[in-house]
């Protein structure tokens, strides 16, 4: 049997409770005194962790600790200036120093897991500025990214016209898809592309597995929630082992959402009754949990290009 890693234990049973959160800091505290050091210092000391284990330890130290409220703002949001300024503040609280004077080892650790974290704070900002990009039909670079997702999904079929009931055929809702981009603006689109690009085999295998004649949803209102997804689970910090594991890139967001729609697939597909599409909201409530699930065990995210029938 896996030995569950310490990270894994606080995000299942200790940071989910205010309760045992606040016995955690408790004992923390005692720790502490008799060590005369702390938990951030204790983390960047530990030898045994991985580079990815000991950076996401780091994260949900700053994240939780009271004392380290400003400083992790100034991480999050600040300039390269006060990023500085925070770590030399981080350093003097959770004693970096020796006797005060010198800045131990472990310094030069926190300080390369610190630009690590830096890496995925900046994602989330660029993310969610892509996400308040409203698609605008008179750009015409928005204009192409959509004739291209278009061609990507169904080839050599032309459009009858700009606004046509065929969009509906990829999952819009109208004639005009720009009106179905208004939650997740320029990024749900980019992520539609994306899949359709990178994986195009299974893209068109799940639309066509989306036109099922009892159980079937919509195509690309489905992405676009999907990409909704992805972003709450990127802010609400469950995805950031994943990030920290892999690159803090869009990319790696990017294929992170290809996951979710294969999986997306798989789960609608596969429940003990068949669904329809009046049980969207309920079957889309409920992966998003088998989702949060396997985030915080940490369990592998894989793309699945296998093409399978349903």
């Amino acid at each position: 049997m896996n030995k569950i890693s310490e990270d894994i234990i606080l995000d299942k049973y200790v940071y989910s409770s205010s309760f045992t959160l606040k016995i955690y800091k408790i004992i923390k505290y005692f720790i502490g005194k008799f060590s005369n050091s702390s938990e951030l210092l204790r983390t960047c000391q530990n030898n045994n962790l991985r580079e990815a284990k000991m950076t996401y330890r780091i994260d949900q130290i700053l994240f939780y600790s009271s004392k380290l409220k400003t400083e992790r703002m100034k991480l999050l949001n600040g300039t390269k200036e006060q990023l500085k300024e925070a770590y030399e503040e981080i350093l003097r609280k959770k004693k970096f120093y020796n006797n005060n004077v010198e800045k131990t080892v472990e310094a030069k650790v926190l300080m390369k897991c610190i630009l690590r974290l830096k890496e995925t704070y900046d994602l989330q900002t660029v993310l969610t500025k892509m996400a308040n990009q409203a698609y605008d039909s008179n750009n015409q670079e928005h204009e192409d990214k959509l004739m291209k997702l278009w061609t990507l999904l169904k080839g050599d079929e032309v459009l009858s016209s700009r606004k046509s009931e065929q969009w509906q055929t990829i999952g819009f809702q109208g004639v005009d898809p720009a009106t179905d981009f208004r939650g997740m603006g320029i990024l749900g689109l980019d992520q539609l592309i994306y899949f359709a690009q990178n994986f195009n085999e299974t893209a068109k295998h799940i639309l066509d597995c989306s036109h099922h004649k009892y159980s079937w949803y919509s195509f690309a209102i489905t992405g676009i929630n999907l990409t909704a997804l992805a972003l709450e689970l990127t802010r609400g910090r469950y995805l950031q082992y994943y990030l920290i594991s892999h690159e803090a890139s869009i990319e790696s967001f990017n294929e992170f959402y290809c996951y979710l729609f294969a999986e997306f697939n798989n789960y609608w597909f596969k429940r003990p009754e068949p669904v329809t599409v009046m049980n969207f909201n309920e079957v889309f409530k409920d992966f998003k949990m088998k989702i949060i699930e396997r985030l915080i065990n940490q369990t592998p995210i894989i793309v699945d290009t296998e093409k399978k029938k349903y």
